[in-house]
């Protein structure tokens, strides 16, 4: 059984309403020892459930990258480009324009591209690539391949005040990871760990929207 830190008390005597939240907040607290590798056992698609979720905790995407967003502007499956869809568009409370990209991992080529087209046809003052997991592979490797990694490090570098390209990676704990819980209870098949991978010399922005 843990050591009984803060996080943990506050998820035992948490209100049923309130687990959820309060068992996130007790397992980012945990080295990440026990994970499973293949967003695929968790989110068979990325139309109809990767991206649902990332709607669904786009505080979280925004709290990783520094950006507020604005749940309220979010538009899903936005044709940008010939035959291709940006997987979320929304904006945060400053007005700039965020495109998402969502891939179950790990990195290709085809999405880092898409992830180009994407930030010159919207436009995007910030583009976030969300990878999730390495597709099977030990996590020796990265979701975001270090090849790509570096890719958007320069881009960030080399064109700095333009769009603003971040990439998230995400984690998933193992099932075992249920014996943490002293009282038994896991109300989640898998509690997804955002991690930033890659951001701009500057946390947001230098410049304003694109568009007033």
């Amino acid at each position: 059984m843990p050591r009984r830190t803060a996080a943990l008390q506050r998820y035992l005597d948490a209100k049923p309403r309130d687990r959820r939240a309060a068992l996130q907040r007790y397992m980012a607290t945990l080295p990440m020892v026990d994970t499973d590798p293949n967003a695929r056992n968790y989110w068979p698609t990325e139309v109809r459930h990767m991206t649902p979720w990332v709607v669904e905790n786009l505080d979280r995407v925004g709290h990783e990258v520094g950006l507020d967003l604005d749940p309220t502007t979010v538009r899903c499956e936005v044709p940008l480009g010939e035959r291709r869809s940006a997987d979320i568009v929304v904006r945060d409370r400053c007005g700039r324009t965020i495109v998402i990209e969502n891939l179950r991992g790990p990195s290709d080529d085809q999405h880092f591209t898409k992830t180009m087209v994407y930030a010159d046809q919207a436009p995007a003052d910030v583009v976030i690539w969300i990878v999730a997991g390495t597709g099977g592979r030990p996590y020796s490797r990265s979701p975001v391949s270090h090849v790509h990694q570096r890719l958007l490090t320069g881009l960030n570098a080399r064109v700095p005040g333009t769009t603003a390209f971040y990439a998230l990676e995400i984690y998933f704990e193992s099932d075992r990871v249920k014996q943490l819980l002293p009282d038994g209870t896991f109300p989640l098949p898998c509690l997804p760990r955002l991690r930033l991978a890659v951001q701009p010399p500057s946390r947001t922005p230098i410049h304003g929207p694109h568009h007033p």
